[in-house]
Formats: C-alpha cells, structure tokens, sequence
C-alpha cells in the first residue's frame, strides 16, 4: 500500500470535514455528501492524470495534498456542532453493518470476458503502466513492416475501420475493454468511461486485490445511507424512512450490484447523493452546486448522463429567478461538457460504435463532432434559457410558475407511458430481442412494485403542491432522469438476457425511486390506520413493513446460495500462466474448439491486462501457423535479431468426453504442430468455478458449475526439419528446385484464368503431407480470392459464416495422398496499378506430417478447483491429443455453384441430401473415440447421423429428435490408415429434418 497516497486522502478527508463544519454540523448527511465527493474528487482527479499518461501514487498523493492545502479554512472558525441522536446513530450504524454483511466478499472478476472483469483488469493495467491508453508493439511493428508476409497475415488479424469484416465485430477484434483505435500506430484505447475504473485504480493501490470489492462496498454502503437521509426529507413521516433504506438493503438485485465490479454502483451513489444535496436546497441554497457537481459526475461514469442531460437542462429552464439561478446550471454544464470533451477524445471508437449501433447507423459521427454538436445544443439551450424563461422576459417566469406544479403529472404520464409501452411490447414478444426493463418484475418485485405505483400516485397531488423552489426544479430533473432512463430501458435491443446481468441497470435510478415510492405507500396506509385506530398503529406498522420488506429478504432465506461468491479461485489460473510465461514472450491465445473466445477474451485477455504479456489472437490453425512463421522465422531474420520466446494457449479441442465412456472425463488438446516447429514445454490447465445460474423471469436460486480447459505449448524450431521452400519473383527461383517442374510465369504473377502449375516428384511428394501458398505482402488483400487446387481439387480458403480478411498465408492444406500437381490461380478482383494485378505468389512451402507436442515434451497438468466443492467433488479430467473439426475448419463447396455451408453461431447446418464434407485433416494419433455434437436438432424418429472416414463408414449415431442445447453422441471408435483423414458427416431422414453440429470430435486412443 503505497503509504503516501493514504495520508494524502486522510489529508484531503480532513481538510474537507473542516470545511464542511465551518457551515453546517457534521451528520449523516454531511457524511454521505462528502463521501460522494471525496470520491469523485479522487477519481477525477486520476483520470486527469491518467490521460495525461502519468497517474502513478506519488502525483495523485501530490495533487490531492494541494486541492487538501486550498480547501483547508486556514481562518480561525467556530465548526457548527449538532446534538447526536444515539438511537438513531445506532441504528444506521446497525443497518449499514448488516448490508455490508450481506455484500461481504465481493465477487473477484480476475478473467476479462465480462464488463466487471473488464473494469476491474483496466484498472490492473492503469496501475502498471500508469495510463488509460497503450501502445501494442506487435500489431504496430506488423502493420508497419511491409517487406514480411508474416507481418501480413498478423496485421490481418486486427480490422482497420472501415473494412468490411469488421462490421459488427464488438471492440474491434482486439480484446475485451480494448479498442484498436489505430491499427498502423498499435494505439489500443478503453471501452468504457473512466471514473469508475480510475477509482478502482486508487483502490488496488491502497488495498491490493481486495480493494476494488471494497471500493464498491463502500460505494454500496452510501447509498444506502444517502436512500436513508433522502427518505427522512422526502417522506411525511421521517420514521418510515429507515424501511425504505432497508429495502435496499437487502434486496437481492441490489446486493448482487453492490458485490460486482460494475459502474452501476457508483452512478448510483452519485444519483442518489445528489438527490439528496438538492432536498437539502430548500434550506441551504449552496448544497445545490453540490448536487449539480454530483449529478453531473454521472457523466464521468455512464453515457446514460449524456442521453438524458437534454431531459435535466429543459427541466432547469422552470427554476425561479434569483442570485443562484444560473450556479448550479453553470457546474452541472461545465462537468457536463467536460466529461463529454475528455471522452470524446480518448474512447471515441466505442462511442462511434454506440450511437451507430443505437441511434444513427447511417453517420459516420467523429469525436470533435461530438463535442461541436454538444456546444451547438448547449448555446441553443442557454439562449432559449435567457430570451424565454430568464428575469428579462415579461412572461416566462409566469409561464414557469404555471408549468412548475404540472411537472410532477407529466412525468408520471411519462413513467406509464414507458412501461405500458414496455408492457404491450413484452406481451408481443416472448423472444429476443430483449429489454432491460424484463428485469423490472422479478428483480424488484412484484410487491415493492405494486406498492411503488400506489405510492407515487398518492404521492403526486402534494409534490405537484410543492414544487416551488429552485431545489424543487432540481428534483424534479431527477425524477425526469428516471422517466427518461425507463423509455430508454424499454427499448427491446438486447440479443440475450440474464435477469441479474441486464437487471442491474435498474439498480442505480429505478430501483432506489421504487423503494422511495414503495415506503411512502406503506407510511400513507399507517397513517390512515392511526387516524382511525390509535392502538393498532405499531402493529399496524409492523405487519406493513414486513409485507413491504419480506418479499425481498425471502430469497436470501429460501436460496442462501444467492449470495454466492461467483469464481471464487479463477484468479489462480492468470497467475499460474504468468509464472510459466516470461515477460518478454509472445502468447498466441485462442484455439478453434468449445471454449476459444473464453481463451483469447478472459484468460489470456486478463493476462495482458493484469502482468502486461503479448498477447495475439489466434483464429484458426491456419492463422496460428502464419503467425508463428513470422515471429520464430522470418521476423527475426528479416531483423537479424534472435526470436522471442512463444507459447500457444488453445482451448480443448472439443466437448469433454463423458465420463462414461473411459471411467473418467477426457478432455482433447489439439497439439499437432506444422514443421519446422516442435513443443518444448507442454502445461494443460482446468479452471473450475461457480456461478448463479442465470434466469430470466426469477431470481437465480441454482448454480452452474463452469470449467475452463486450456494447455500452454511454447513452441521453438527444429533445427533438424527441412521445409522445402519455393520461391518466386525476380531473381529469386532460377532454375526451379529439384523435385519441383513449373508451368507458368516465373515471375510469381498470378492469373485467374491461367494457373501457376508446380509438378512434385514421387521422391519430394512423399515426403510431404501438407502445402502452405504465401502471397506477396503488398497482396495479401488480394490472396483472400486465389483458387488453390491440390491434384484438381479445390481447396477453401475460408470456413463458413467467417468474413474475408487481409492474410498472405494461405494453409497449410493437408493431402491424403501423395500430391502430384498444385495449381494457384489469381484473384478475380483486380488491383490496376500493381505490378500483379491479380496477385503475387511469393512462395510454396512443402511440409512433413504434423508433429505431437504431447508426444515432444513432458506433460504438467493443473487442476485449479473452487475453494468449496459444494458437495460436488470435482474429477479432473484426463488429457489426451485430439482435434475439434467444427464451422472454423476450411470445408468444401456443400453444392457444384459453390454455395458454402449454411452456419449459424458456432455451428452446422445438416440436412438430408448434403453432407458436411470436410477437407483432409492431418492427425498424431493412430486410433480414437470419435463423437459429433449438435447445438439443436428437430429430426424424424428414425433420423440417423452418418459419420464416414475416407468415405468408409465409421458408424451412425441416434440424436433426440428435439432438442434446443448441445448434445453429444456415444462414441464411435475408429483407427486411422495414414496421417490424414477425410471426414464426412451425412444426415438419413425425411425432408425437413435438421441438426445443427457443433463439432465432430477426436479424442486419441493411443497411449
């Protein structure tokens, strides 16, 4: 703990209590607005620094001991003291006790993949590096070395803007929480906004790991008391208030939040805290600068705040003239316009992709527009603010006293609007898309909702009474953020839905309001039970907030497993990569089998952010072979520099293999390595967690048990494998290698009607089980569109459902038989003014069979279990070679015009009539269990799957006829003839009957 940096907050702490004191006592208040503006000074603060790339522990301590220095009253003052009520000190002290035991742990997001890991990794990379932006050296290095066609294929692994495959890929195909924001500079900017994540920085330096969960503990816990203190100004009678801060206390939904690495929280401190300085208005005018600069603060932390600032600021135009009109008006605007100016500049790309996505699709939006168009609206909104409703009009501030209590009845207009829109549009549709606001029902309730609704209709004659004041303004622009929050929720644009996930963004507005509502429903029907039975008041008291409270308290009762520390243990795995991968290596993350984003994305993208390795995407064998071509060979000796240290982190190959079937779960790892390359090291790793099982129209009471497989492979040279390597261009092949007769241009240019032939000899063809195509760098756009044929069949370049991309490396393609001829055939599409038009071919590269890395180096196993097995105990699972042959393998044409393969998500259609038909596919082992997985079927009874080797059959499997998640057949066995196998997947049914596979499963036999 960076022990400066601590004083310097308990400095900052002290000097702002003093100040505080020398205006107003020190109470629950007090403490809750200054923790809300301690935070957010701090946070801003470090996203200042952060920016400016320099946010380390000794210049944020110096920057908050000077803001510490200006805010002390260095002037002598009396502090205004408040006499203490010890019951009701007490009391919160208990409440707030109790809901930080119900939010202790906090849930530890060590892996990438999720928003929560996502905040919580870049504050993990911001605390190492010391800035928000970072630099990638292998992409900048590959998109800037236009002389390697490795450098090639691993520029085309990362889209510019602009090309067409990257539409629609989410963070740019970078990472999670990362954009690549310029390809050809390596410049990688954040996803989302910064506060939060700054915050979390702060947090890691004060309290190591933990300190994130602490941060949004406490966080939690003022919130809370902010919802306590609000309630007490709000609520006719102040003793019903503890009730509605207890029902946020222990609502499930709220804990879950409060427990989780996400902005919600923070917004919602923020909100809630600002709701509260501006109810303090009526009395202390100078609290509603506070609130502003808090409410504004929500835009530092969510781009929610930009959306619903035009709702706030309309509203602002009905506050009554006078000395503080414009004060609070002028901080929310300039933390407002600051916040919008700082992000537009530094996240751009994900804005972009966000109002493209939700708004204008058909604009091409910039960051400096983006700002313009908010300083057009905000003159246009000032100038309307001054000529219509400011002290010089004749009639606007009459116009503003009439429209000032008819407020509250527009926004509950509005309020129902937006839910009974909600409501017919959820009716209508039982199908994504979804809507956040599906999560309304179950995760709030349906009695706290019910009493919500009776609530805010008693509630709005008399606030429609009182609304008067500039601080009554003020709240009603609150409450014009929660309609305006509720229309946006309603939207139906989510492709999934989780009800804990996508319901916590009711957490921070929707929430709180309903609580509010809620209680002040229960205190109107005490009241009227008072008024006519005295005696039955505290009972009636009592029995009213237990109907309010016990709905919410029930699940933690009922499912106590609700509260469960969600991947307890999953930080073990990022750590037992980093003691085996130095930190000078290359990792080339990913794999084609069940879990490759959750490789590349979580464990390996966690990797990076946490311990700062290289890390590169690795998409398919064939890619994978190019990169590690140009990071072990031609990158180091077109450098002259000795090649870095690289391992291969791939997933299991496929489905893990029923227990069942060998006496114990197997898992496959696909280690075949291309020559010249060999493993020299070999760890597989299982990660095992639990997490609530998501839900859609309950709370989650159940728990999945998850498993992550994944084996490490550092991967070197053989100097003794020769690769026969034939090369083209001027100068380069004169005369043609022995074994090799060229027909064509020696030139390596290329035709799309006339082939470039290359005739193998019997000698050099038996040596050979695979060919590599390797375009000239400058036409690796072009290489995409070349026809590749191996004894006059076509090859694919490219698996179904996956976009075109620039790459230079086409293969390896393995062989069946001894190749006799390979033809190469230009592109069709034409680039006019290259020296090839059609393409360039810079080289054919013959290889040997594939090589095990299992059989290469010793095999170390990790079985990373959860802390507590539940009950459950885990059976690790056994490794053993295998090959996972799914939608990301090259097949070929499903028909004579070349129509691919229909591909939904990650998996096949079949259908009677037309085989999935792989291409030959090169294997280590001798003998396997052979399975197919389906995703879904809806078959015939009699409906049988085919599966052929080499157009033998090896047998047919019996899927259900129905069925909607995967399945795996029993196994089939089989034993192999050669190196390569051809296999072939047919569907014997009626017409109209359709399963979807996943992958046909290899799991080796051989010891």
């Amino acid at each position: 703990m960076p022990v400066g940096l601590g004083l310097s907050i308990v400095a900052l702490t002290i000097a702002s209590i003093r100040r505080w004191r020398a205006r107003a006592p020190l109470d629950l208040e007090a403490a809750v607005l200054l923790a809300a503006l301690l935070m957010g000074g701090i946070g801003g603060a470090a996203v200042l620094l952060g920016i400016m790339g320099v946010l380390t522990p000794g210049a944020l301590a110096a920057v908050l001991v000077a803001v510490a220095l200006l805010l002390r009253p260095w002037a002598s003052t009396a502090a205004i003291a408040a006499p203490i009520d010890r019951r009701r000190l007490l009391f919160t002290m208990a409440l707030l006790l109790g809901a930080a035991a119900l939010r202790w742990p906090a849930v530890d997001h060590a892996l990438a993949g999720r928003d929560q890991g996502t905040y919580a990794l870049r504050a993990a990379s911001t605390a190492r590096t010391g800035t928000f932006d970072v630099v990638d050296p292998i992409v900048r290095d590959a998109a800037s070395d236009g002389g390697s066609p490795g450098a090639a294929d691993i520029a085309g692994l990362y889209p510019r803007r602009g090309e067409a495959w990257r539409e629609d890929v989410y963070e740019a195909g970078y990472r999670p929480g990362w954009y690549l924001a310029d390809r050809e500079a390596g410049r990688v900017v954040p996803q989302f906004l910064h506060l939060f994540p700054a915050l979390c920085t702060v947090a890691l330096w004060l309290g190591g790991d933990d300190g994130p969960g602490v941060l949004v503990l406490l966080q939690g816990l003022v919130c809370i008391a902010a919802l306590l203190a609000l309630a007490r100004r709000l609520l006719p009678d102040p003793r019903w208030a503890p009730v509605a801060a207890a029902a946020l206390a222990i609502s499930p939904l709220a804990i879950w939040v409060h427990r989780n690495t996400l902005t919600e929280t923070l917004t919602g401190m923020l909100t809630l805290a600002a709701a509260l300085a501006f109810a303090r208005g009526r009395e202390h005018a100078e609290d509603l600068v506070v609130g502003a600069a808090l409410l504004a603060g929500t835009a530092w932390v969510r781009g929610n705040a930009w959306i619903t600032a035009p709702v706030v600021l309309a509203t602002l135009w009905l506050v009554p003239a006078g000395p503080s009109r414009h004060r609070a008006t002028a901080v929310f605007v300039a933390v407002l316009a600051s916040g919008i100016a700082v992000h537009a500049l530094t996240v751009f790309p994900y804005l972009h992709d966000e109002l493209a996505r939700q708004f204008a699709r058909w604009s091409e939006p910039s960051g400096l527009a983006l700002v313009g168009a908010f300083g057009v609206g905000l003159l246009a909104w000032w100038s309307l603010d001054e000529i219509a409703f400011g002290p010089r009009s004749s009639r606007g501030p009459a116009i503003a006293a009439r429209l000032r209590p008819a407020l509250p009845w527009a926004l509950a207009l509005g309020l129902g609007a937006a839910i009974a829109t909600w409501a017919v549009r959820a009716e209508t549709h039982a199908s994504p898309p979804w809507s956040r606001l599906d999560a309304m029902l179950p995760g709030i309730g349906p009695v706290l909702l019910a009493a919500a609704a009776l609530g805010l209709l008693l509630a709005l004659p008399a606030w429609a009474r009182r609304v008067q004041s500039g601080a009554d303004v003020w709240l009603v622009a609150i409450a014009g953020l929660v309609v305006t929050t509720a229309w946006a929720y309603a939207n139906r644009n989510l492709p999934k839905f989780g009800l804990y996930y996508y319901g916590r963004y009711l957490v921070p507005e929707l929430l709180p309001a309903a609580c509010l509502a809620g209680t002040f429903a229960a205190s109107w029907v005490h009241a009227a039970i008072a008024r006519r039975r005295a005696a039955l008041s505290p009972i009636g008291a009592t029995l009213l907030a237990a109907l309010l409270l016990g709905p919410l308290a029930w699940p933690l009762v009922a499912t106590p497993q609700t509260r469960l520390r969600e991947y307890d243990g999953a930080r073990r795995i990022v750590d037992a990569l980093a003691e085996r991968v130095p930190e000078d290596a290359i990792v080339v993350a990913g794999g084609e089998g069940w879990h490759h984003g959750h490789t590349f994305n979580q464990v390996a993208g966690a990797l990076a952010m946490r311990y700062g390795r290289s890390i590169v995407p690795y998409t398919s064998r064939e890619a994978a072979y190019a990169t590690l071509h140009d990071l072990l060979l031609d990158g180091p000796a077109a450098r002259g520099t000795a090649p870095p240290r690289v391992f291969l982190l791939v997933n299991e190959a496929t489905h893990v293999l029923a227990a069942s079937v060998r006496g114990a779960p197997v898992a496959a790892l696909d280690d075949g390595l291309p020559p010249p390359f060999r493993a020299a090291s070999v760890t597989v790793l299982e990660l095992v967690t639990d997490r609530l099982t998501p839900t859609n129209d309950a709370l989650p009471g159940a728990v999945t048990r998850d498993a992550l497989r994944m084996g490490l492979v550092e991967v070197v040279v053989d100097p003794a494998v020769d690769v026969p390597r034939i090369g083209f261009g001027e100068g380069v092949m004169d005369p043609a290698p022995r074994g090799i007769v060229l027909t064509g241009d020696r030139s390596g240019c290329l035709d799309p009607g006339q082939p470039l032939a290359l005739d193998v000899s019997p000698e050099l063809a038996a040596r050979t089980a695979a060919i590599v195509v390797v375009a000239a760098p400058e036409h690796a756009a072009l290489a995409e569109g070349w026809s590749v044929s191996i004894d006059g069949e076509a090859r694919a370049n490219r698996a179904p459902g996956i976009a075109a991309r620039s790459r230079a490396t086409l293969g390896p393609f393995a062989t069946s038989t001894p190749v006799r001829r390979i033809e190469v055939r230009g592109s069709p599409r034409d680039s006019p003014d290259a020296r090839c038009p059609h393409g360039e071919l810079r080289e054919v590269r013959l290889l040997g069979p594939e090589r095990s890395a299992l059989d290469d180096a010793t095999l170390e196993s990790i079985v990373l279990a959860p802390p507590r097995d539940l009950g459950h105990p885990i059976a690790p699972v056994r490794w053993v070679s295998g090959r996972g042959l799914s939608r990301l393998r090259p097949q070929a044409p499903r028909d004579g015009a070349g129509d691919a393969t229909a591909a939904r998500a990650n998996a096949l259609v079949l259908v009677p009539g037309t085989p999935l038909a792989f291409a030959p596919e090169p294997q280590t082992a001798a003998s396997f269990d052979v399975v197919v997985n389906l995703t879904a079927s809806a078959l015939s009874a009699d409906a049988r799957v085919a599966v052929f080797a080499d157009d033998v059959l090896v047998g047919r499997v019996d899927p259900p006829d129905r069925r909607d998640r995967s399945w795996q057949s029993p196994p089939l066995s089989f034993s192999a003839s050669g190196p390569v196998t051809r296999w072939r997947l047919e569907l014997e049914g009626d017409d109209g009957d359709t399963a979807w596979v996943r992958d046909v499963g290899l799991f080796s036999r051989t010891p």
